[in-house]
């Protein structure tokens, strides 16, 4: 029995609608404390005798850009707040009638802080100044998290092998990784999930797939298998927050730490910088397991880029871009282990343990009981059609050992090239808005574990190796971007309105794809090859 005609339906869907706007609408006002991406200023403005001050005129001016960032009134204790603030180094002004004008310059606010700072007027003119150039650090008592913020100076002046930012999050108590703990983890660079330069990171004991990246507030995670998307250039960093506990709800996603990265913006000074990082094999010692009589394994690595910013128009429209470009080649040496040539032709004889005949199998009393083959050596007759072509695919040992007999020396090489452009604007002093768009595209080629051969039946040479080597070019093409508005409805009342974007893909092609394939099918596996997109061999 319907209750409701169409028309009723459609009444009551958009009751629900409005309803739902209503409450978003409301919810977006309210005096909310996260400060994903910004931070916050508070304190109290006192008389000499530490009386509060009321109506006292409250302004923050971003040192490096002269842009009046937000003006604020205290109330009738003399308390001011002044949420969403970039993270940047402000001066601080406070007036009131009756009072000196009180300047504190220098006054340095990080990435989700929520700092403390109590200003005191002097009786006086307004139109006389009291400038305070040094000031103790900023004490953050509204706020219980627990992190350490990684400033521009750690980011650009440590050494970093790669240049990659992450690094630098085990400065952080409690948290370990990025080569320094548990390998061959998912995000260590070491995977077919992502071959980029290991992102893993492990808080308070958390795996690596716990941790919550943000970029200029925004969600920058893949889903899947929980990879960062987009890893930023050190030259595009300002600053970036690693907290590990007690964080505010609004980014408490997961149980482990909550990396918050902010981009570099432009000032009134036009600045820029550039770089070139090269190493090569020619001082290089040769690998422990490299055959002997073997040259150095080659090795080629370049990683550059730049970074500028400037005014677009002074005190109001700025903006930054930097470009990163990476070119590795290296030949991996890596020792395996192939069968012996006596072992392809069915011959264990020199093997302690006895091969038995599956067929002979029979059962005596409680269990079962087999017969060996003869000499522990295997009838031809009794191979498997597409194992013995298979066995081809192999390279004879290199040594007489039964294990590690073979030295297999593959090339891998890996380029990309990335990009961050961002425009920051002030329509009004209570109406800012900056936007950034930022791409990486990454190439991964890991080869074959041995090298190809022609198969008897198969069309054309093949290679084969471990599965975990995903033979073949990888392309992984990501996309992350933001825009951000702030709007200052009134001394105690502020909008952020915040939306991003992001993408990752990875397109894996086999080495041995090719279009049309039935590599497969012409082994001798029926039905291996049942889709368009499955050419080559199946995994044994």
């Amino acid at each position: 029995m319907r209750v409701f005609t169409e028309r009723g339906n459609q009444s009551v869907s958009r009751a629900l609608r409005l309803a739902c706007f209503v409450l978003i609408a409301a919810v977006s006002v309210l005096p909310l404390s996260a400060q994903v991406a910004t931070a916050e200023l508070s304190g109290t403005v006192t008389d000499p005798t530490g009386a509060a001050v009321p109506n006292a005129t409250v302004t923050a001016i971003n040192a490096a850009t002269g842009v009046l960032v937000r003006e604020t009134v205290t109330g009738a204790g003399g308390e001011y707040v002044m949420t969403l603030l970039p993270p940047g180094t402000y001066t601080i002004t406070a007036e009131s009638p009756g009072f000196r004008k009180l300047q504190q310059t220098g006054v340095t606010l990080n990435v989700n802080q929520r700092a403390q700072l109590d200003l005191r007027l002097e009786v006086g003119q307004v139109t006389e100044t009291v400038e305070v150039q040094a000031t103790a650090p900023l004490l953050e008592s509204q706020s219980s998290s627990l992190g350490s913020v990684i400033g521009e100076r750690f980011v650009s002046e440590l050494p970093l092998n790669g240049r990659n930012f992450v690094q630098l999050a085990i400065l952080t108590p409690g948290v370990n990784g990025t080569g320094f703990s548990t390998p061959g983890t998912i995000q260590s660079g070491t995977r077919p999930d992502d071959r980029r330069p290991g992102t893993e990171i492990f808080s308070n004991g958390n795996r690596e797939g716990s941790n919550n990246f943000l970029y200029d507030g925004v969600d920058n995670n893949e889903r899947l298998i929980q990879l960062i998307v987009y890893r930023p250039a050190v030259e595009a960093i300002r600053e970036f927050k690693v907290q590990t506990n007690m964080f505010s709800a609004d980014v408490g996603r997961n149980s482990g730490a909550v990396v918050d990265v902010i981009t570099k913006s432009g000032t009134n000074e036009l600045h820029g910088s550039a770089f070139h990082f090269h190493r090569n094999s020619a001082m290089d010692a040769k690998n422990f397991f490299t055959r002997p009589g073997s040259p150095v394994p080659p090795f080629r690595y370049n990683q550059f880029g730049f970074a500028v910013g400037g005014p677009i128009v002074r005190n109001r429209t700025f903006w930054f871009g930097n470009y990163e470009g990476f070119r590795r080649s290296l030949l991996n040496t890596t020792t395996r282990t192939v069968p012996t040539l006596a072992m392809r032709q069915g011959d264990f004889s020199g093997q302690p343990n006895t091969i038995f005949d599956p067929l002979t199998t029979t059962a005596q009393g409680a269990g079962f009981v087999r017969t060996p083959f003869a000499g522990n050596r295997i009838p031809a007759n009794r191979w498997d059609p597409v194992t013995a072509k298979l066995m081809n695919a192999y390279p004879a040992p290199q040594t007489a050992g039964l294990a590690n007999n073979y030295v297999a020396e593959l090339k891998q090489t890996q380029d990309w090239d990335q990009g961050d452009v961002r425009v920051d604007h002030q329509f009004t002093p209570n109406d800012n808005f900056f936007a950034r768009y930022s791409i990486q595209h990454t190439t991964t080629f890991a080869p074959n574990t041995f090298p190809e051969v022609q198969i008897p039946g198969v069309s054309r040479k093949v290679g084969v190796g471990n599965e975990d080597s995903f033979a073949g070019p990888a392309f992984n093409p990501v996309q992350h971007a933001v825009l951000s508005y702030v709007k200052v409805l009134s001394p105690r009342l502020v909008n952020d309105f915040r939306v991003g974007f992001n993408r990752f893909r990875l397109d894996y092609t086999d080495v041995s794809h090719v279009p049309g394939g039935k590599l497969g099918v012409e082994l001798g596996v029926p039905n291996a090859n049942g889709h368009p997109l499955q050419t080559v061999f199946p995994i044994f």
